[in-house]
């Protein structure tokens, strides 16, 4: 955005104009101040501010990532919704039960008491094993409304995804 040829606020297409206006770059229909941006931005930042170099009194907002607007308040995130703090690695897709033998005996067709009910599938369980170590990690897929979508969640949970 060009600081000295910006258009007028009710030329910018809604979508653009709602998201300047949602992060504050345009306040009350028109544009932010310099200052009003820099207050905004010092919000934002959690670690502090720092003046930025370049260009010569712009502001530094190099330093807000997407991961920001997961976790703000302010911005529309949810902390309680990534107890270890924004996702570096997301995984998608199959969430299911693998059903695991209960002894080495166990033969494919066996009744269902010989096998017992895990909550896995690849894209779960790789989230998991990042997030078990120490790497934030998020699962993006769909459950079912019944006791093995429940035990899905249960492990998710566990795994704080």
């Amino acid at each position: 955005l060009d600081w000295d040829n910006r258009p007028p606020v009710a030329d910018l297409p809604e979508d653009t104009r709602v998201l300047y206006e949602d992060t504050g770059i345009i306040v009350d229909g028109e544009w932010a101040t310099k200052e009003q941006l820099q207050e905004t931005v010092k919000e934002w930042l959690p670690g502090g501010w720092e003046d930025s170099a370049w260009p010569l009194g712009s502001v530094d907002i190099g330093h807000i990532e997407g991961g920001d607007r997961l976790v703000d308040e302010r911005l529309g995130g949810d902390p309680s919704a990534y107890p270890m703090g924004p996702p570096q690695v997301v995984t998608y897709g199959e969430a299911l039960i693998d059903q695991i033998a209960t002894d080495e005996t166990v033969k494919l067709g066996d009744k269902a008491d010989k096998w017992a009910p895990y909550p896995g599938g690849a894209p779960v369980n790789v989230a998991c094993a990042l997030a078990k170590l120490g790497t934030p990690a998020a699962f993006v897929g769909s459950v079912g409304a019944d006791a093995d979508g429940d035990s899905i969640l249960g492990a998710l949970e566990a795994c704080k995804l």
